[in-house]
């Protein structure tokens, strides 16, 4: 795999492109969304503007694009925050629509996404600073650039119900260390939703064939490596490289 020589701060302003890119094929003015679903959540709370619609209503005033498309994505969003047992804060919301969407789009025609964006990004990027087109490539991945305590647990939570109904062989929490692959196990257990196969506590990898697809595999990145070394519980990427993976 080539290696990116585009600095950390490129590589940020790049990603931040994305959100903006994504909030425009949505035909939303980001300023201005974020202060309409603020004030919903002010007067109401998180859990009613959620629950009655009054998040989409606060958008549906500024949004641009087919109302059915909306309230499509809203009706995802709340399904899948239903299943996290989540009640999204206002800015939690904005993300998980625009994942929706970005994740929709794809469904739909990647090709045609892809070239929407890089239209979008030929017209808007700063100049003389130069960025580099979308790749199909980078479609494969998402990230949620969120502070400390945001509740990004309750985000990945609510993604993983988005994604449910896509034809995955696996699916994995990559985690920093082993107190936080336990967390992140006993916060899918609490929900009850998934079935949860956390390494090395619940066995060995010998164990992930006799799981169901869906099932979540939440391992530490400590114990990934290229090749497995000798009895340890380093586990062999490569073992995973076939299929179609949700990481």
């Amino acid at each position: 795999m080539p290696t990116d020589k585009r600095s950390g701060h490129l590589r940020l302003k790049q990603s931040l492109v994305l959100r903006d890119a994504l909030a425009a094929e949505l035909g939303l003015d980001l300023p201005k969304a974020m202060s309409q679903l603020y004030n919903v959540e002010d007067n109401i709370g998180a859990t009613r503007a959620l629950d009655e619609g009054r998040y989409a209503q606060a958008l549906a005033s500024l949004y641009k694009g087919d109302p059915d498309r909306l309230a499509g994505l809203d009706e995802a969003v709340r399904q899948a925050c239903g299943k996290a047992k989540f009640s999204p804060r206002y800015a939690q919301y904005l993300a998980l629509l625009m994942f929706a969407h970005w994740h929709e789009a794809q469904r739909e025609d990647s090709m045609a996404f892809l070239n929407r964006l890089n239209d979008w990004l030929e017209a808007h990027k700063p100049k003389p600073e130069s960025l580099e087109p979308f790749t199909g490539e980078d479609l494969q991945f998402a990230a949620f650039w969120m502070a400390t305590a945001a509740g990004k647990t309750h985000v990945l939570q609510a993604c993983l119900a988005l994604l449910d109904n896509d034809d995955w062989d696996r699916v994995f929490i990559i985690t920093p260390s082993e107190s936080l692959t336990r967390q992140h196990a006993e916060k899918l257990r609490e929900l009850g939703q998934w079935e949860v196969f956390a390494y090395p506590f619940d066995g060995e990898m010998t164990a992930l064939k006799h799981l169901e697809p869906d099932a979540v595999i939440i391992i530490d990145i400590n114990k990934l490596g290229d090749t497995k070394k000798g009895d340890g519980l380093t586990v062999a990427t490569s073992a995973f490289q076939e299929g179609r993976n949700l990481v």
